[in-house]
């Protein structure tokens, strides 16, 4: 629906800061000016033209604030030479000290104040010479009279240029708060879209170190399942059918957690329930899994661990699940692997001793599993030890208990 003509007309002159100075300011004062009461033929005289063109300057005050302030000094010397009566117009000259002040650079506002009081004195002088040529003031004043006379009557003049002069300071004082406020919003949005995008960026590293621990591991008892499978088909009917279900179930456990992690990225389910993740209590499960692909595991969690957080507790699960895949994928025949979950000083200590060196043994402390591994540690402020020993290799997990 279109707004009303008188709404479209105030958006217009708004956004047009020339039009309304004109129309409010420059367009009034200039028909003022052209009335001068000293002459009987306005439009004749010399005497209007400085004044149309100060009040016609009033046009620009505000889009190019110091054109109109020295036009208006300059006209304004120029009428104080044939100036007779003051004239009512004269009222852009405040106007025009207000304008600098407010709308110039900051160090003009006071300079055009400085030529206001100039400019009252002058007027003051300009009025008392006219009035003792005239013969309009008293015989017998003396000059110290006549002196007075000026200084009092130059008060009101330079109180209306000083007054112009404050309400433009309080103009710029409030037109710069509204721009701090402005730039500290924008500052604020732009911190907060970095606190949002790092956010993102986290949650996305998190979900490719739980995706890589996932298909890590479930390939690799997928592989050797199906290899274990493949050679004993011929032989033992029953172990190829044991390792095929060892796979199906590693599969959907694998698929199952798959789904529950990039659920978080469906923002159109982001109210679906997901399945919990893996924590401590699950270690039996995984070792349970990883004996069945062929891996001897000894499980030892103790009693009377410290408190973690789920997410602790998932880097403890991971870690453990990263450290038992390479055993399977890079120790060999006759590996076994030793995993101790216990209570440490504040934290909770989790180590893997692994034996065998199988001949695709990876460079020692390469690849991304090892690395993945130090960054969950670091998450959580913990410390991860992976190194290797003469039998195999050695991992420990330390992470501080929660004492939130």
């Amino acid at each position: 629906m279109e707004s009303p003509w008188h709404l479209r007309a105030l958006r217009f002159i708004s956004a047009r800061k020339w039009v309304y100075d004109s129309l409010v300011f420059a367009a009034p004062l200039t028909l003022l000016a052209l009335v001068d009461p000293a002459a009987p033929d306005p439009l004749s005289t010399l005497r209007s033209v400085p004044l149309v063109l100060m009040c016609a300057s009033l046009v620009f005050r505000r889009t190019f604030p110091l054109f109109t302030g020295w036009t208006v000094a300059a006209t304004g010397l120029l009428y104080l030479v044939g100036i007779e009566v003051p004239h009512p117009s004269l009222i852009a000259v405040p106007l025009t000290v207000h304008s600098v002040t407010a709308y110039a650079p900051k160090r003009w506002g006071k300079i055009f104040l400085a030529l206001g009081a100039v400019a009252s004195l002058l007027l003051t002088l300009r009025v008392a010479a006219e009035f003792y040529r005239q013969d309009i003031y008293p015989k017998h004043i003396s000059p110290g009279e006549l002196l007075l006379f000026v200084a009092v009557f130059s008060v009101f003049p330079f109180m209306t240029v000083a007054f112009a002069w404050m309400t433009g300071t309080y103009r710029r004082s409030r037109s710069d708060d509204i721009r701090w406020i402005a730039e500290r919003n924008a500052l604020l949005e732009r911190e907060r879209e970095n606190e949002i995008r790092l956010a993102s960026d986290a949650e996305r590293m998190r979900i490719a170190r739980e995706m890589h621990d996932i298909i890590a591991h479930s390939m690799s008892v997928i592989i050797t399942q199906a290899d274990g499978g493949r050679y004993a088909a011929a032989r033992s009917p029953e172990a190829a059918v044991s390792a095929l279900e060892t796979i199906a179930d590693t599969g959907r456990e694998a698929l199952g957690n798959l789904r529950g992690i990039l659920g978080v990225l469906r923002a159109s389910e982001s109210g679906r329930r997901t399945a919990p993740m893996p924590a401590i209590n699950d270690l039996g499960t995984l070792a349970d899994n990883v004996r069945s692909a062929g891996l001897d595991v000894t499980l030892n969690v103790l009693p009377d661990l410290p408190k973690l957080s789920p997410a602790a507790e998932l880097a403890v699960y991971r870690v453990v699940q990263e450290a038992l895949t390479n055993t399977l994928k890079h120790g060999g025949q006759d590996s076994h692997a030793d995993v101790t979950v216990q209570a440490g000083d504040k934290a909770l200590v989790a180590q893997i001793v692994s034996t065998g060196h199988g001949e695709e043994s990876a460079v020692p402390g390469s690849g991304s599993g090892i690395q993945g591994m130090r960054e969950r540690a670091r998450v959580h402020n913990g410390t991860l030890t992976a190194e290797p020993t003469d039998t195999g290799f050695f991992v420990q997990l330390t992470i501080p208990e929660d004492i939130s």
